[in-house]
């Protein structure tokens, strides 16, 4: 099932409350954030305008977060008070930050499994491949072809 794009005014009914115009230009500046995080794990441009349901959902309730959460804080403490935002927060970076759920959803919503999602690239960044030129252990001993005989 396909639904419409995403919109400020989407996150403004999920927190419950209208934006103001700067408010505004920071939830759809998180949205096309949101959307091109989305677009990596998806493995294709995410333009918004047609999306699966799930996918909505997911991206939907990141941008909700920043509204709540701006800074991306995972725990902030103020005397006896702590609040904790776990996975779900940005590691204080600010911006749409996805749990590892929200990144199984979005990955299966366009068929692609947990190993493509996470598999690290086969060499280091920059290089097309990668050898050491010397072993980083010492060669092993050669057994004697004589067997001791002498």
């Amino acid at each position: 099932m396909s639904v419409p794009a995403i919109t400020a005014t989407d996150v403004a009914e999920r927190v419950g409350r209208a934006f103001d115009a700067a408010e505004t230009r920071q939830v759809e500046a998180w949205i096309a954030d949101a959307l091109a995080l989305a677009s990596q794990l998806a493995g294709r441009k995410l333009d918004g305008a047609v999306l699966p349901a799930v996918v909505r959902a997911v991206v939907l309730r990141a941008v909700v977060r920043c509204v709540y959460n701006p800074a991306g804080l995972k725990t902030y403490n103020a005397g006896s008070v702590g609040y904790s935002a776990g996975d779900a927060a940005a590691s204080g970076a600010g911006g749409p930050a996805f749990t590892p759920v929200d990144v199984t959803a979005i990955g299966r919503a366009y068929g692609r499994s947990l190993v493509q999602l996470r598999t690290p690239p086969a060499y280091p960044p920059g290089r097309a491949a990668w050898w050491p030129t010397k072993p980083p252990y010492p060669a092993p001993p050669r057994a004697d072809p004589t067997g001791g005989a002498s």
